[in-house]
């Protein structure tokens, strides 16, 4: 076998350059600072709220410190807090909650959550985008198609009563207010 087409490093165990060691420390090593978070996907002035975590499994090491974020974008910083950290033994520790409005705008942006223990020299980054609030067209009604009216619908239930009459039917629900059984 000469080759390594899964993982990082290849078949000399040397890097492949997907990922420099610095940032594979930053989720593979024995102390990780995680975000625990329901998406990485928003939109214009929504909360992001995640529960900030300290993954801590390096013995019995005494690590009493300060974790901080800072959530930046295009550099600069938007928010930012801190926590305070006290390990006696090995765990996973909750170390506080994260509630935080992202701002308003037009146009989409990529965000870092950036969470740091300076003194331990541990640091984690979370991209995170957020898109323009945008309205949905209104779908309902109708549409012709080769003279033939074929009749649009964003529920589920309405879309069946069409079909028991026997007319053609373009499900779009809305997926933003309801969800559609399967």
């Amino acid at each position: 076998q000469g080759t390594a087409l899964v993982g990082v490093l290849n078949a000399f165990m040397e890097n492949k350059g997907s990922v420099t060691p610095e940032e594979w420390r930053m989720f593979c090593a024995p102390t990780v600072l995680l975000a625990e978070m329901d998406t990485f996907i928003y939109e214009s002035g929504d909360n992001l709220q995640a529960c900030i975590l300290l993954s801590c499994y390096q013995g019995s090491r005494v690590l009493a410190e300060t974790a901080v974020w800072r959530l930046e974008s295009s550099g600069r910083t938007v928010a930012s807090g801190s926590f305070p950290v006290y390990v006696e033994k090995p765990g996973l520790y909750p170390l506080g909650n994260i509630t935080c409005p992202l701002p308003d705008s037009d146009q989409p942006a990529v965000f870092d959550l950036i969470l740091e223990i300076p003194g331990a020299g541990l640091r984690n980054c979370y991209p995170l985008w957020c898109y323009p609030k945008q309205s949905l067209p209104n779908l309902q009604g109708r549409m012709t198609e080769n003279g033939r009216t074929v009749y649009i619908e964003s529920t589920l239930s309405a879309a069946k009563r069409r079909l028991a009459q026997g007319e053609p039917v373009l499900l779009v629900p809305d997926h933003l207010e309801k969800k559609v059984p399967g």
